[in-house]
């Protein structure tokens, strides 16, 4: 069974707060770092992270599969995940259309900040 099946996401967006995609895409892309929800010694909330999940509130699948071309390795990696989050069954096509999938990505995911190839980001954010 998929990881992803059955899990409960619980939004901090309001849906009345919601923005286009190409907000949330431009946010990320600015930054360029994939983030955990909660960052820091605090655990302090994740303005990337809150993007991509407004993202994923708002995208559909086929405005989605363009990220995984896209110039910023965290959009693709966000689009990616949003991507399985809505359907697991497209997880092979969207791995076979994303580009740079050995590509260093920035984390920040709770207090340590590092860099690691796409591919075993993705595969840790599934797993856990």
């Amino acid at each position: 069974m998929d990881n992803m099946e059955g899990r409960e996401t619980r939004f901090r967006i309001d849906p009345a707060d919601l923005c286009e995609p190409e907000t949330y895409v431009s946010f990320i892309a600015n930054i360029n770092e994939v983030q955990s929800a909660g960052i820091g010694v605090a655990l302090a909330n994740s303005e990337v992270y809150d993007s991509f999940e407004g993202l994923y509130q708002v995208a559909n699948i086929n405005d989605l599969y363009p990220l995984l071309e896209h110039d910023s390795v965290a959009v693709r990696v966000y689009a990616y995940l949003a991507i399985v989050l809505k359907d697991s069954t497209l997880r092979e096509s969207a791995w076979g259309k994303m580009k740079g999938k050995k590509e260093l990505v920035r984390t920040f995911f709770a207090c340590k900040r590092d860099e690691k190839p796409v591919d075993i980001v993705i595969n840790d954010w599934i797993v856990y």
